[in-house]
């Protein structure tokens, strides 16, 4: 990918910030209204970005390698595994639900990870299909000082259907992406606690075969939960999903590592080396998890 594509840092280098935001906290099963024809939404507006520096390159490169790297490895598994599943007239789509935090959702004006899993897919000719109740980025905080006007609507705006001026993504994502790849379960600040009453509801909604995993940040860090705990909450989570979807298949990343904030780094590890213990315990032939090894190739240093 070219580097230059990304121009959100995912990790604070301040330790005193935390990358989740606790005060933007949204609704998890309120649907984002969808906007009319010719309508340009509101917010959108020209940002001042500064030059990315070589930690955010670094950072947004290996993101996206490890995620769709391992996603890609472990969900090529799974299809070659279920014939009649590739893209051919009649084949019904994998539908895919992704569940996390802000590193999942992303940022205004970002292409996300999701979007270089979906062209993972469309390259190896897979039919594929993201659910979820949300269709959109986290949109940045609108500085009205600026005095900065909103755009004027582009070409192609006046079409029916997403443009990605409606949802926040980077302008040059494939329009088939915001129809076919761009909803998720994915929200900032999330944690795993947060979701256990209504992951079954989201499952039964939306029917996923797969379930991507990316939560625990915040469990530990925010939340300041010990590593047993947050483990026991990821097999809660596993569990109350499975029991409504009892073929669903899994893929759970472990958690990054970031900027030391007190013993983060150190509960962070325990809970990355038990969760690597216990996924093969949770895995059934009916409904594998597999582990997604986030941490091992992403460095906050």
């Amino acid at each position: 990918m070219e580097l230059e594509e990304q121009t959100t840092r995912l990790l604070d280098e301040n330790s005193h910030d935390r990358p989740d935001s606790p005060d933007v906290e949204q609704n998890p099963v309120h649907i984002p209204s969808s906007h009319g024809k010719g309508t340009v939404r509101r917010g959108w507006r020209k940002r001042k970005w500064r030059d990315p520096s070589w930690r955010d390159l670094v950072a947004v490169a290996v993101l996206v390698g490890v995620v769709c790297g391992a996603l890609g490895y472990t969900l090529g598994f799974w299809v070659r595994k279920s014939p009649g599943r590739a893209s051919r007239p009649g084949i019904v789509p994998l539908r895919v639900m992704i569940a996390g935090d802000s590193i999942s959702e992303g940022y205004e004006s970002m292409h996300t990870w999701r979007y270089r899993l979906w062209e993972w897919f469309q390259a190896n000719d897979v039919s594929v299909t993201f659910v979820g109740p949300f269709h959109q980025t986290a949109l940045q905080k609108q500085d009205l000082s600026t005095g900065v006007p909103l755009p004027a609507a582009r070409p192609g705006d006046e079409l029916d259907g997403p443009t990605a001026m409606d949802t926040g993504y980077a302008l040059d994502v494939e329009p088939e992406f915001l129809r076919t790849g761009s909803a998720h379960f994915a929200i900032w600040g999330r944690e795993i606690a947060q979701n256990l009453d209504i992951i079954s509801q989201q499952i039964h909604e939306y029917r996923p075969d797969y379930l991507l995993v990316e939560l625990g940040f915040n469990d530990l860090a925010w939340a300041a939960r010990e590593p047993d705990q947050t483990l026991l909450l990821m097999e809660q989570f596993i569990d109350k999903a499975r029991a409504t979807s009892p073929e669903l298949r899994f893929a759970i990343a472990n958690v990054p590592q970031r900027s030391k904030i007190g013993d983060l780094d150190v509960r962070t590890g325990q809970y990355n080396e038990k969760l690597r213990e216990a996924i093969p315990k949770w895995s059934l032939p009916s409904s594998p998890v597999e582990l997604v090894e986030f941490m091992e190739a992403y460095s906050c240093k």
